[in-house]
């Protein structure tokens, strides 16, 4: 360490202590060092928690994951170059963000690279405050560290009295990250940060930390991916509990939505727009509550689309059972004809607004929840959005429109989601479908397409996050005549370099059967498919099941009375290897 670093570092520490080190002799600023930046046995007297080589090997090891996720190679890449820019490790509680970084910080310790890592998810340094981290990093400054990573940054908090007198702690971050921009980063060092409340990096981006920040996102976790790294992993169990890290049976997924999605929204808002001020973006007549319950009601309302999506499967169906199928169908002959599903989605939307509270939250509010909201959970990944076509055709007039469709990210979570609203509206079932004499099989039956349609949900979100946007367009497509459901193709992949769509039915069954195929035969229904893509070539028809992968499964195009090749692909084999399929 040379005389001058010695020095700035001295300073940093003793502050404004009236010393002329200047005029200390070489032999005396050196013991000087030693005795006030350094331990006895040689690290940096950081204020704030820090881990050591030690600690990181440790950990590392405890974490248990062996291979690296694929966003790994972002964080190598900012590594390895020249930068004047931070980079916020962005995603969901329990995705990898401190398991990435830890092991990104023992990997330069190792190569002999100078680094500091600093870590404040212990709740007992809580009383480590914003300006204790900038005297630490104006140290790093100070002796030449290259790399500083900073782990749970936003649980650095200050009090705040809202207009109404009540006290909330708030991320400091979205404020005050510039000031770290301006210590090291602009001067070469490359700075990591992660936190819990990670909307609060967003928010700093969009504001006092804008073009001075870039993210590499952890939330999407293929299933490649998460196999990759845990082991051979079988699809129907990633299904209620995959997506975050460690895996486990035992995950309080209740309190993971509340922490990872709910109270980190909330706080986030706090930290730029206390409850007193004025928010561009967030009225501040909202108290938390309300904002909690406007979350949870957003969130719900795609589960309600996703059960009465369900229901049109279900209704659909032939039964075994003569008494639901008779009654079924002796709906869809009433005139005008019942729209079970509809009649579904509003009850339920009327119970759950009751069980929430809504009475008192206006229609203007629940329009603000909609826009806001789905645009909030979208920023933090914690939903995924998807197109779906719907081509209706009624009295003559066709109509193609496109709409989005969200599911939440985390596959676990969004398996709990559902699995507590088909609880909640048991109750519902009786009084909507009146005519039906067997509530509890057909609540059975909602049950299990529900868990069908959590595998068309795995698969498209996957297939998003895997292929580029600007090269490829994932969807669905739904067909609709006046009243009644034709059918629906699960996933439709257009190539938009070749103008190639590729077909593909999604089946939670081991079984090759004609009826999972009907569409790609049905010439009713493929002609008004064709109305969403008048241009494109068809360039394969596939079906993904839980069977063995067979490439010529041959089955009749009645339009045509030709063979038509069906690829019959195994899901996990299929997730494993998009590219192969695309």
């Amino acid at each position: 360490m040379d005389r001058v670093s010695m020095i700035k570092a001295i300073s940093v520490v003793l502050g404004d202590a009236p010393l002329d080190i200047q005029n200390l002799s070489d032999d005396t600023v050196a013991e000087l060092y030693k005795s006030t930046v350094l331990t006895p046995t040689g690290n940096y007297k950081f204020v704030c928690p820090h881990l050591l080589k030690e600690d990181l090997k440790e950990l590392v090891e405890a974490d248990g994951i062996r291979n690296h996720r694929k966003v790994k190679e972002h964080l190598d890449k900012f590594c390895s170059n020249p930068t004047n820019k931070m980079l916020g490790i962005y995603g969901l509680r329990r995705t990898g963000k401190s398991v990435l970084m830890r092991a990104k910080a023992l990997e330069l310790l190792e190569q002999g690279r100078c680094v500091a890592y600093f870590d404040f998810e212990n709740e007992k340094h809580s009383s480590c405050t914003f300006d204790n981290l900038l005297r630490d990093l104006e140290i790093c400054k100070a002796v030449g560290v290259e790399y500083v990573f900073i782990d749970e940054i936003t649980l650095i908090r200050r009090r705040e009295v809202g207009g109404t007198g009540k006290e909330y702690f708030v991320p400091e971050f979205p404020t005050r990250g510039l000031s770290i921009y301006a210590t090291l980063s602009r001067f070469g060092v490359h700075v990591m940060v992660a936190g819990t409340d990670s909307f609060c990096l967003s928010l700093a981006r969009s504001d006092r930390l804008f073009g001075r920040i870039e993210f590499l996102h952890t939330t999407s976790i293929l299933y490649s991916e998460f196999e990759a790294l845990v082991g051979p992993t079988n699809i129907l169990d990633y299904l209620r509990i995959g997506g975050v890290f460690p895996w486990s049976d035992d995950l309080n997924w209740a309190l993971y939505m509340n922490t990872a999605i709910i109270n980190n929204i909330i706080s986030s808002i706090r930290a730029v727009h206390p409850t007193d001020k004025e928010s561009p973006r967030f009225n501040s007549l909202f108290s938390d509550d309300k904002i909690r319950t406007l979350i949870i009601y957003t969130l719900s309302m795609s589960d309600i689309s996703f059960l009465a999506e369900s229901l049109d499967k279900v209704y659909g169906r032939a039964y075994t059972s003569h008494e639901l199928g008779i009654s079924a169908n002796n709906l869809a002959r009433r005139d005008p004809p019942v729209d079970i599903s509809d009649k579904f989605r509003k009850s339920v939307e009327k119970l759950l607004a009751n069980r929430l509270n809504l009475t008192e939250i206006d229609e203007q509010m629940r329009s603000w929840a909609k826009s806001e909201i789905e645009a909030v959970l979208c920023e933090l990944d914690a939903v995924i959005p998807f197109a779906l076509w719907g081509i209706h055709e009624l009295e003559g007039i066709i109509t193609v429109k496109r709409e989005n469709v969200y599911a939440l990210s985390v596959t676990g979570l969004r398996n709990y989601q559902l699995s507590r609203t088909l609880e909640s509206i048991q109750d519902v079932v009786s009084e909507v479908i009146v005519s039906f004499e067997d509530g509890s099989a057909f609540y059975k039956n909602v049950q299990e397409t529900s868990e069908g349609h959590l595998l068309e949900y795995l698969i498209i979100s996957d297939t998003i996050r895997h292929l580029l946007e600007n090269m490829y367009d994932v969807s669905q497509c739904r067909v609709r005549s006046g009243h009644e459901s034709i059918g629906e193709i699960d996933m439709v992949v257009h190539n938009k370099l070749t103008d190639e769509v590729s077909l593909f039915e999604i089946k939670r069954s081991d079984k090759i059967d004609e009826n999972q195929v009907k569409h790609f035969i049905n010439p009713n229904f493929m002609d008004r498919f064709k109305l969403a893509w008048p241009n494109m070539q068809i360039k394969s028809c596939n079906v993904i099941y839980l069977g063995k992968t067979e490439l010529n499964g041959k089955f009749v195009d009645k339009s045509t009375g030709e063979s038509l090749n069906v690829c019959y692909i195994n899901a996990e084999d299929y997730l494993c290897n998009i590219d192969k399929w695309i």
